[in-house]
Parts: structure tokens; sequence; C-alpha cells
């Protein structure tokens, strides 16, 4: 179902999750968190004018190539080519999914969030994460030796 609120398209799905609610707690996350400060927690950052300018977490390099651009919320790395806003920046330092760097952003606003889409376990005849993360092991190790 579409609807329309004041100029802002909502909308609903069958478990009731709503569209408007998780783009409002992501611009309160982007408003209470400044990306300079979440990217300074792994990379030493120098500001270069109203951009600050620091060596890539994501590839090894001596000249600094990576950039964050505080008005834009946007960081990017002229080296390697990864760039992205603040969520983009957990997913790929921390390795996690756009919902679980959501969730850690939200830990540090102190902004509510509650992820509905998150299933406590596996669907009857799905397999678990732990279990995917058992198989991944075993294929890297069978095709690591062989």
């Amino acid at each position: 179902m579409i609807g329309a609120v004041t100029g802002v398209t909502v909308l609903s799905t069958g478990d009731g999750v709503r569209l408007l609610d998780f783009e409002q707690v992501k611009r309160q996350i982007l408003d209470r968190v400044r990306i300079q400060d979440v990217v300074a927690e792994h990379v030493t950052l120098k500001r270069r004018g109203v951009r600050w300018v620091g060596l890539c977490p994501f590839h090894s390099e001596k000249t600094p190539s990576f950039t964050v651009s505080p008005e834009r919320g946007l960081f990017k790395c002229f080296g390697c080519g990864k760039g992205g806003d603040v969520f983009s920046f957990v997913q790929l330092r921390e390795n996690v999914s756009f919902m679980e760097a959501m969730r850690h952003l939200a830990d540090r606003a102190g902004v509510e969030f509650r992820d509905t889409t998150q299933r406590t376990s596996a669907a009857p005849g799905e397999p678990s994460r732990t279990d995917l993360a058992k198989v991944n092991a075993w294929a890297l190790q069978f095709f690591r030796s062989n």
C-alpha cells in the first residue's frame, strides 16, 4: 500500500514495517553522528581546507588519498575507489550488513532502532549464519590445501 503523508511517500509492507520510520531513524543517525568522528577512530585524519585527509584503511599506501567531506557526509579514497557515507564506511570497515551498521551507529547516536526484519534464527530448512560460516571455513581450508 502506498500513501502520501505531507509530501513524503510511505510504503507499508504486510508485516507492518514502515519505510518512513526507517528513513526517519536513518536521518536522526546522520544528524547526530559526524562522519569524521567515526572515520577518525580508524584513520589519523588531518584537516586540509574544509576536508579531512588520511591514509586509506582499505588498502596500504604511503601518500594520503583518503578524503572525508563533513559537509557532504561522504568519504572517498582516490587510490582504491571506495567511497560512500558513514553507513558504507562502517559496513566496509567492520564487514557487516547495512542493517548491522545502522544498528551500530544508532547505538552510538543514542537513537532507538528496532530492526523488524532481523530473524533471531534461521527458518526451518535454512542454514544459520553459523552453519554458513563453518561451510566457508571448510571450503577455505579445502581449496588452500588443494
